[in-house]
């Protein structure tokens, strides 16, 4: 099971200059980087597993262990984006999860795995790739 990917699960940048999350302020996520989940997903691939016994032998938490609330995420989102914007919290919805994170224990244990990218520099690189791909859109649609 791999957590949430950041920053598109939870919350999103508005045209109004505000981030608009997704989730209620207080609901906390274990949030974790994509090549943390590819390095994972490649250990299980190429290393010996368990025997496939019981249902869950093969099967491996991949997350950081931490549940971060929507509150944390926004504003790690805002300080990558070197902002001073507003942020818009969704209500409480109906049967909403208010807390996941997984143990990933067995995956440091069986895999020798562990996440590296911490939220702080996961959402900076995010938050990087997206200003780059956005630059590189403004630049296409000024030339033709």
């Amino acid at each position: 099971m791999a957590s949430t990917p950041w920053p598109c699960a939870t919350a999103t940048s508005t045209a109004r200059g505000r981030i608009r999350t997704a989730r209620r302020a207080w609901s906390r996520s274990d949030y974790v980087y994509v090549t943390d989940v590819a390095d994972a997903t490649w250990r299980a691939a190429t290393q010996a597993l368990p025997a496939p016994a019981l249902l869950d032998a093969r099967a491996f938490n991949v997350g950081t262990g931490v549940a971060t609330s929507v509150v944390r995420l926004a504003e790690v989102l805002r300080d990558a984006a070197r902002s001073d914007v507003g942020i818009e919290y969704a209500p409480k919805r109906p049967g909403e999860q208010q807390e996941s994170y997984v143990d990933v224990t067995k995956a440091a244990r069986q895999l020798d795995w562990q996440p590296t990218v911490s939220l702080e520099e996961g959402l900076a690189r995010t938050y990087g790739a997206f200003a780059a791909l956005r630059a590189v859109g403004a630049s296409s649609t000024r030339s033709h």
